[in-house]
């Protein structure tokens, strides 16, 4: 069998005894036998065509994003959480948010904002998001806002969120059966009428919206089924992701998903998303269309996460006070930060990962989440072992099913 490669920094994935080369670049492929993939005749030719490019290696500068994570406290029980809130937690106080909105104000005053309200269920401390709205209006931000929300949300706030023109991430696992089983509520109970309540509601507001389902063993051969329930509902954007084994995933022994069968049912996922007109992704690639030497922006961008108890991170996935994400804190309205941790942070990159060299899906996956290597792995630059193999099937496929399409 023929070996996937990295060829002059795009991937050639093999098929049917020959090479698919396909260039992010140009947004095309080429079909080329075994004995041609050295030849300096087709660099040459591909040359001409656009095919090759350069990676990006630095953050556009845009708009500055701020994660508030309001609260610990989810008033559901999902048995992966990563964080495994509770009823009981830390809550961010107004004081303490809208003194860090006004140091970054004073900052970045050209700048527009971009607002990420995340927890725990960040919906539970609404009354802040309300005055955190109220100071930014009464200061004149441009601001985007975006929620991550387990959609338990009554009519009443849906609307004021929606009147604010919201972009919302809304979790759901599909259909009741795996829904109620995986994210049950708090007191153990369904979850999924008050779900689908809220999806339905947004449909009817035409709000701007995407759902995120969390795959675990139990779930995989169901995806289809996930993706067919969501789009019959109408979602049109739907997100699809392994478990990661931390927090209450790790607590309560769920197993890795086999990243052969995920590989397998999502692409029949797929053919069924695109009979019924949605759309399917995951995040292993998101840089398809733009090869970066770095999987997200969070580190190399300047998004910013503030923490209740004011100790700022750059990833709201690993968000404890000792994490290597961990900048600083905020604290008497001073913000003091570790500019040694961000010249760490933002120098990260796939170039600096032993195991991606000559990886073919190097500068479309970049190794790989950062945060999620060291939570599981202990190390920025050690990707999950799983989570890529899992990755190269992905591309591989979606390579193969592009080329046959174009």
């Amino acid at each position: 069998m023929i070996e996937d490669k990295l060829f002059h920094g795009i991937p050639a994935v093999s098929h049917k005894g020959k090479y698919i080369i396909f260039s992010p670049y140009a947004n095309k492929t080429i079909s080329v036998n075994r004995d041609e993939i050295e030849s300096s005749l087709l660099f040459k030719q591909l040359k001409e065509f656009n095919f090759f490019g350069k990676p990006q290696r630095k953050e556009k500068d845009g708009d500055v994003k701020i994660t508030l994570f309001l609260t610990e406290k989810c008033n559901m029980g999902c048995v992966y959480c990563f964080g495994s809130p509770g009823k009981k937690g830390n809550r961010l106080e107004k004081e303490l948010a809208l003194d860090f909105l006004e140091n970054q104000i004073k900052k970045y005053p050209e700048k527009n904002f971009n607002i990420h309200f995340f927890g725990g269920e960040p919906i539970l401390e609404l009354s802040l998001i309300r005055e955190t709205i109220k100071f930014l209006k009464e200061k004149n931000i441009k601001t985007q806002y975006r929620i991550s929300t387990n959609g338990i949300i009554s009519q009443k706030n849906l609307d004021f969120l929606i009147n604010n023109n919201f972009r919302f991430n809304i979790s759901c696992d599909g259909p009741a059966y795996i829904q109620n089983k995986q994210r049950p509520l708090g007191n153990k109970g369904d979850s999924s009428p008050y779900v689908e309540k809220t999806i339905k509601y947004l449909l009817h507001k035409n709000a701007d919206f995407k759902t995120k389902s969390v795959i675990t063993s139990f779930s995989t051969h169901e995806m289809p089924n996930i993706v067919s329930y969501l789009s019959d509902l109408g979602v049109k954007n739907i997100r699809l992701e392994p478990v990661i084994l931390q927090g209450r995933a790790k607590e309560s022994n769920l197993k890795s998903v086999n990243p052969k069968e995920f590989v397998k049912y999502f692409f029949k996922a797929v053919d069924v998303a695109q009979k019924k007109g949605s759309y399917i992704s995951n995040w292993s690639y998101r840089n398809i269309l733009e090869p970066k030497d770095y999987f997200c922006t969070t580190f190399k961008g300047n998004r910013i996460v503030l923490h209740p108890k004011g100790f700022i991170n750059k990833c709201y996935q690993d968000t404890s006070e000792g994490s290597r994400s961990n900048l600083g804190s905020f604290t008497n309205k001073k913000l003091s930060l570790d500019n040694n941790k961000i010249s760490f942070l933002q120098a990260l990159s796939v170039e600096k990962m032993k195991d991606c060299q000559a990886c073919f899906t190097k500068y479309i996956c970049s190794g790989g989440c950062y945060s999620e290597n060291y939570l599981v792995n202990k190390d920025f630059y050690k990707p999950v072992k799983e989570k890529c193999e899992l990755t190269k099937g992905l591309l591989r496929n979606l390579i193969i099913r592009m080329h046959e399409k174009l």
